[in-house]
């Protein structure tokens, strides 16, 4: 019973993920339907218009068709005209993502539980895509149950990732053991790589974001005054504006073409990048101003701020995979760079469509190449941010004058709590309280992450066993517990977890 209400909230929260982003665009359409006609008319229309605009910011395709007479009212020849439309409004996308993101996220681990959420957020957000998909059916250049199947995915694959990041250590405990030992361990390190690439991927979209605002402050006033020529009004300006917001996506997709070098197309023929700008006529559409012109002899720096972005990545993610081999850090560089080589062709496939008929039928990036180019950026980068960090010693020893004194400082004396209290997490006799493990269990993790901060300063059998002549304390002897909560026993040795929790040492026969 519990299953079945767990999948019915689910289905009501995943409704209403959908109606949030339809409403975005349904609210100002009836507002300028209710103005411009005064309430006259047939309120389908507006309603097909946003129904269209959502499924839109789907990446589903669109088409619009003009009979003469409307072709001319419009200042066009006197000819039918079909209006293909295929840019998404990835904004739209954008928040389903978030919010399929965050109901993932809140799925329990239970089977039951999580089957029934899953299922329910399926058939919520399906039966919101599908009656918007019908209600643009006339607008729609693709099959209708593609229109409604094309949203859902940007709702239930993020959720089904969420669910599985979120419970990932559950997930790889269920692994067989022929699976995890592959290669040596390989696959426990590929939710190091996920993070790895998703650091390198916000990285690299926060140059983007810098250099597209640099890009508005200067092209603002070209900005407002192709906006003062379309002649709208306040409503018509407030569509303008919401327009361009939810196409903020694909305009830092488009950024993020252009410093890889290989740039973007804005219709046949053209070519925008920072080693040429070939543009033919565009759309009096006021996000075109804020294309760039291209650096001339300066170009190479727009790629080699995506390099010097990935590098700094590397040398601040160096602590962390200190601890690997040679192999796994391998592993782990080559991994996250497939993950953004298969996350950039995917969005870049995205972020391209038509926005009007003839040489506007093609738009936006090349997916592959600019994969390509981000993929070998971030290998080398990442590689040799890597080597600068593991080997140009700490930040406190690199830091000059009192800073790097006073940081050294700082370090040595957390390094010295650290090995007061790390002997006294040792491996657990078999008669001890589970209450006990857990304790010491989490004192471990908490000592390991100070750890990580500080070089990932560990502490081996050989550092820590008792010079010659001294005798250990009674209660590490014993195996008492101490009065911090840990365990000490000096017959077991210093083992201490390194993924996945605190081991008993077998028995021995003796």
């Amino acid at each position: 019973m519990k299953s079945i209400f767990a999948g019915l909230s689910a289905a009501v929260n995943a409704v209403g993920v959908a109606l949030t982003g339809y409403l975005l665009v349904a609210i100002p359409a009836i507002l300028l339907w209710m103005i411009t006609f005064k309430l006259e008319g047939d309120l389908a229309q507006p309603l097909s218009g946003a129904s269209a605009a959502w499924l839109l910011g789907h990446a589903v395709p669109l088409v619009f068709s003009f009979s003469a007479s409307e072709a001319l009212s419009f200042g066009a020849a006197a000819e039918a005209v079909h209006l293909p439309l295929s840019l998404p409004l990835l904004g739209l996308a954008l928040l389903t993502v978030i919010a399929a993101i965050r109901f993932g996220w809140r799925i329990p681990k239970q089977p039951l539980h999580a089957l029934a959420m899953l299922i329910g957020g399926t058939a919520g957000f399906a039966l919101v895509s599908t009656v918007v998909a019908f209600a643009a059916a006339d607008a729609l250049n693709t099959f209708v149950w593609w229109a409604a199947l094309k949203p859902l995915l940007f709702f239930i694959i993020p959720a089904v990732l969420a669910f599985l990041v979120r419970h990932l250590s559950d997930v790889l405990d269920l692994l067989p053991d022929s699976v995890a030992n592959f290669g040596g361990g390989s696959v426990l390190l590929l939710p190091l790589a996920g993070r790895l690439a998703t650091a390198t991927g916000a990285a690299i979209l926060a140059v983007c974001a810098a250099l597209f605002a640099v890009s508005c402050l200067l092209h603002f006033a070209e900005f407002v005054r192709i906006s003062q020529l379309l002649h709208l009004d306040v409503l018509g300006t407030v569509v303008l504006w919401l327009t361009c917001l939810l196409l903020l996506p694909v305009a830092l997709l488009w950024t993020l073409a252009w410093l890889t070098g290989s740039g973007f197309r804005v219709g046949v023929g053209s070519s925008v990048s920072p080693f040429e700008q070939l543009l033919g006529p565009v759309p009096s559409f006021p996000m075109f101003s804020m294309i760039p012109a291209d650096w001339g002899n300066w170009a190479f720096l727009a790629p080699l701020l995506l390099f010097l972005a990935t590098v700094t990545v590397g040398a601040l993610f160096s602590a962390r995979l200190r601890g690997e081999s040679a192999v796994g850090r391998v592993v782990v560089i080559g991994a996250a760079t497939l993950l953004l080589f298969f996350a950039t062709a995917f969005l870049m496939g995205l972020a391209g469509g038509a926005i009007g008929p003839g040489r506007l039928t093609l738009t936006g990036p090349e997916p592959w190449l600019v994969a390509l180019i981000v993929a070998a950026l971030s290998v080398v980068g990442l590689a040799l941010g890597t080597w600068i960090g593991s080997s140009g010693g700490s930040v406190a020893e690199r830091l000059p004058g009192p800073a790097g004194a006073g940081l050294k400082r700082l370090r040595d004396a957390r390094r010295e709590a650290i090995a007061a209290k790390r002997p006294q997490l040792v491996e657990l006799v078999d008669d001890e309280e589970p209450a006990q493990w857990e304790s010491a269990n989490q004192e471990t993790e908490l000592l390991e992450t100070e750890a990580l901060q500080f070089e990932e300063f560990r502490l081996t059998p050989s550092q820590t066993a008792e010079p010659e002549g001294e005798t250990p304390d009674s209660s590490e002897q014993q195996g008492t517990p101490q009065a911090d909560g840990g365990i000490a026993d000096g017959s077991f040795g210093f083992l201490f977890k390194k993924r996945t929790g605190l081991r008993k040492p077998p028995k021995s026969d003796a």
